[in-house]
């Protein structure tokens, strides 16, 4: 599984790259076999006015199974990127679970 990390306007800091590494291994690990690439975008919506304006939009491959999204805004980028992970690793299992009940109807009839 690559991970793409981005940041806009400046650059991650290493402290933070390496936070987001070890937050996307350790939430979407269980499916790194499926997952082609994620891609981390961190932005600063309001620049140096400050509020609930740091946004990371997360997004994982999944191959022919198509690519799915999640993306949270809060006051810093770390809690931000943990809950963003959170939630694409709840997608992206509740989407390959919906894909294997498919399978599992379709081979039954």
């Amino acid at each position: 599984m690559m991970i793409d990390i981005a940041m806009s306007p400046q650059r991650p800091s290493a402290n933070l790259q390496s936070l987001i590494e070890k937050r996307v291994r350790f939430a979407l690990g269980r499916f790194e076999r499926r997952l082609s690439r994620v891609h981390v975008r961190l932005t600063d919506e309001n620049g140096p006015k400050g509020g609930i304006d740091k946004r990371c939009a997360i997004s994982a491959e999944l191959g022919a199974a198509g690519t799915l999204h999640a993306a949270v805004d809060d006051s810093d980028y770390e809690p931000a990127v943990s809950r963003a992970v959170e939630r694409l690793a709840r997608r992206v299992k509740d989407h390959l679970s919906r894909r294997r009940d498919i399978r599992r109807k379709w081979r039954k009839s």
